[in-house]
């Protein structure tokens, strides 16, 4: 749980002056023009918003500001800061804070002197999920015993003032700018010293949000590098960070809340074909690599714990193609036994460029024979072929033989089913391996475009995202022999209308998840 400080301030829309949004409520009077100015839902997300997202990836006491100009214009400062008291400025314990919400003060212990707190209203806290209660307010502005209540402006006591046309003695409450002499029936217009007698010009005080990020769902501002979906409905995403420096591995629930967070491991892209991949071994753990480093990080898939740490080998040849590293391994599948497929760019090369080969790896580091030639027995004459097909590399996955070794293709994305066939990936081709190397089927499919890995359930069938040249998406479905290409998607659960998706994955019920750029998340049933 951490603490979100908010200091935040708007103009007048019909005098300019200067009005301090010392607490969150609906409605809040000019101290200049003693205007009610009315606060939307909407005027208070645009001032939140950006701080509940940036602020708990930031370090302590580290923070940002903003402006918006909508109907009104807004100044925020925001960063993350523990709440402090209001007269000491100390930070406040937790344990003090969480024991004090119902009580709506928490007392400094040294002074005894006390600061707002209270659970953040009904009315914003389904926008505003994981703020668990606001800390520090201006107490005259907030709501008395009901929730929505018009707000209380703290005001002095009744003064008397002297009517400009009858002279007459009139009581001033300062309830209004404008007020009628009961004596001579002249509308009187309170100058300005007495109108900030009675409501003394307010400065601008940090409040806070008390956040807690795992009753949240999680949300991303850019890029999903990879994506995928254990058999109890949970997420694994590697995403990119707001500046694109760095990769944060982030784990939810089928509720898409927060399970666990990581921004430590060495993961981090160099090149622009760099970025984080993610799979799921047989057994639920999560291997982490990016192809600008060497390691292969395997993760607890219940609290994001390293587990091991797979790496190159000390005294390596120049050779690449003969030991284990994840440097140029575009992507990688696991095999049901826990093995690895990778697709990795090799040293060799000749006239039509480099080699791209695909090598099996146990979780240990060493290489292991390709294909499985256990899985299905092979007569003479397809030992034969498998012999000299290891000796073509073809260009793409279309050209590809049985018991292929490679290509010539940098962009194959791969997918293992339960089953251990293999689907590989590029553009707008998609191939199906059986576990011993033989190819199923090559197929072009009816589309521009592919984007993502392919999800594959346990009949064999294999689905796509399919942007065709119109930029129509589609969730494709491939039949297990791969003889029918069908839109795969009959209607929307969760999400609107098929958007720009990056990753696909594939529910135990068997709810296609569609997850793209900027937090776009979307769910959507299978055609029966």
């Amino acid at each position: 749980m951490i603490g979100i400080c908010i200091e935040a301030g708007m103009t007048c829309p019909h005098c300019d002056s200067s009005v301090p949004l010392n607490a969150l409520v609906s409605s809040i009077r000019c101290p200049g023009c003693g205007d009610d100015l009315k606060l939307s839902l909407d005027n208070w997300k645009s001032i939140l918003e950006e701080a509940i997202k940036s602020s708990p990836s930031c370090d302590e006491g580290e923070g940002s500001s903003l402006s918006i100009f909508s109907e009104y214009k807004f100044g925020v400062l925001y960063g993350r800061l523990t709440p402090r008291y209001d007269d000491t400025k100390d930070t406040i314990q937790e344990d003090l804070l969480l024991a004090a919400i119902d009580k709506g003060v928490v007392m400094n212990p040294v002074t005894d002197t006390p600061t707002v707190i209270r659970r953040i209203p009904k009315q914003y806290a389904e926008e505003f999920r994981g703020v668990i209660a606001l800390v520090g307010e201006d107490a005259s502005l907030l709501p008395g015993d009901k929730a929505g209540q018009p707000v209380k402006e703290g005001a002095s006591r009744p003064v008397a003032f002297q009517c400009p046309c009858c002279s007459g003695s009139l009581i001033i409450d300062g309830k209004e700018r404008t007020v009628i002499c009961s004596f001579c029936d002249t509308q009187v217009y309170l100058p300005d010293d007495l109108w900030r007698t009675l409501h003394p010009v307010k400065k601008k005080k940090r409040w806070f949000l008390l956040f807690d990020e795992m009753q949240r769902p999680v949300e991303w501002a850019r890029e999903v590098y990879s994506a995928v979906q254990d058999d109890r409905g949970n997420f694994y995403f590697a995403l990119e960070t707001d500046y694109g420096e760095s990769t944060i591995l982030v784990s939810t629930g089928p509720d898409r809340l927060l399970r666990w967070k990581r921004d430590d491991l060495d993961i981090n892209p160099v090149t622009t074909r760099g970025y984080a991949k993610i799979a799921l071994t047989g057994d639920n753990r999560l291997l982490v690599a990016c192809a600008d480093r060497p390691k292969l990080f395997i993760v607890s898939t219940e609290d994001g714990t390293t587990i091991d740490v797979v790496d190159e080998p000390e005294g390596k040849g120049e050779a690449r193609n003969t030991y284990f590293s994840m440097i140029g391994t575009f992507d990688f599948g696991v095999f049901p036994d826990n093995t690895l497929l990778l697709y990795r760019i090799c040293n060799s090369k000749d006239e039509y460029g480099p080699f791209y080969e695909l090598q099996r790896f146990d979780l240990e580091g060493n290489l292991l024979q390709l294909w499985d030639p256990a899985s299905e027995k092979l007569s003479f004459f397809e030992k034969i072929r498998k012999f000299f097909s290891s000796r073509i590399l073809p260009y793409s996955i279309t050209d590809m033989k049985d018991f292929p070794v490679g290509a010539r293709e940098t962009d194959i994305r791969i997918t293992i089913g339960t089953d251990g066939s293999v689907y590989l990936l590029s553009f707008n081709r998609l191939a199906k391996l059986k576990p011993s190397g033989r190819i199923l089927y090559s197929i072009e499919l009816p589309c521009h475009y592919t984007t993502g890995r392919a999800a594959a359930n346990g009949t064999g069938e294999a689905f796509v995202v399919g942007h065709r040249e119109d930029d129509r998406i589609e969730i494709l479905g491939i039949s297990a022999d791969g003889a029918e290409v069908t839109a795969a998607v009959g209607s929307k659960v969760d999400g609107g209308p098929l958007e720009e998706a990056g990753q696909i994955t594939l529910s135990p019920d068997g709810v296609f998840n569609l997850i793209g750029y900027d937090g776009y998340w979307g769910e959507y049933a299978a055609a029966r």
